[in-house]
């Protein structure tokens, strides 16, 4: 925004005020009175919607990002985003919620906060939105996305599902499965053949094994339908426990 003297910080609640269109002029924000200017790079603006929860007034206006820096410093009363390696003289970074652009770390801005809903209905989400505060941004259909850590149903793992679950594999998502289906898009690393050629890597403590192999039944299991993961109470808790050194047993209490 172009230098001023009587606007140093504004609470992230004012700032969606301002470019949801509630606010429209600098003496709602604390200043002398003068019309609100709110300039945004066009490819900003959705990801600043959906991080803020807000829907832009029709006031915003939408400027490619090299057009930004220039168009600030000469538009009367304007509030702009910009990237702090495009600060110039004439433009006064402000204070957002405490957070102090020229003095916090980046990944603390509250402008990178992040805004997760778990996957649903439309009208659940919607719910949860109206409960916490948010605003629905307009044109926006958010996506659901879950990512995991390594999926490995080998050695130990793969000798437990076949003596405590009779070798069905659903066991294993037993207290996730509903949660990993409700995404849109689920990511899982899985660093394992599954085949029939060969026995699957063994339950053997420091066995060094470059390629690990598991039953091909854990490819019907991971095609079923959440509902039929397990047939197990979800709330069911999996305790680990040592038999002898270097040997691990998996029990289900």
């Amino acid at each position: 925004m172009p230098q001023r003297h009587d606007v140093f910080e504004l609470s992230l609640d004012l700032l969606r005020d301002a470019l949801s269109g509630v606010v429209d002029d600098w003496e709602e924000l604390g200043g002398r009175e003068q019309p609100l200017n709110v300039l945004l790079a066009s490819d900003q603006a959705l990801a600043l919607q959906w991080s803020l929860g807000v829907s832009l007034g029709d006031a915003v206006q939408l400027l490619e990002a090299e057009a930004l820096v220039a168009a600030a410093q000469t538009t009367p009363g304007a509030l702009a985003l910009v990237d702090l390696d495009q600060l110039e003289p004439g433009l006064l970074p402000l204070v957002i919620d405490g957070w102090d652009p020229l003095r916090d770390p980046a990944d603390e801005s509250p402008l990178t906060e992040a805004r997760c809903i778990e996957a649903g209905t439309v009208s659940a989400n919607r719910a949860w939105a109206e409960q916490i505060g948010w605003q629905e941004p307009s044109e926006i259909n958010p996506l659901g996305y879950i990512a995991t850590g390594d999926f490995i149903p080998v050695r130990c793992v793969g000798s437990a599902v076949q003596s405590l679950a009779g070798g069905d594999f659903g066991e294993i998502f037993a207290l996730v499965g509903s949660h990993l289906r409700s995404a849109d898009v689920l990511a899982v690393s899985m660093e394992v053949s599954a085949t029939d050629l060969g026995a699957p890597t063994p339950c053997i403590d420091r066995l060094v094994q470059l390629t690990l192999q598991v039953d091909s039944a854990v490819i019907d299991a991971l095609a079923r339908p959440a509902s039929m993961w397990s047939r197990r109470p979800a709330t069911m808790p999996t305790t680990a426990t040592r038999s002898a050194p270097g040997a691990t047993r998996w029990s289900i209490r």
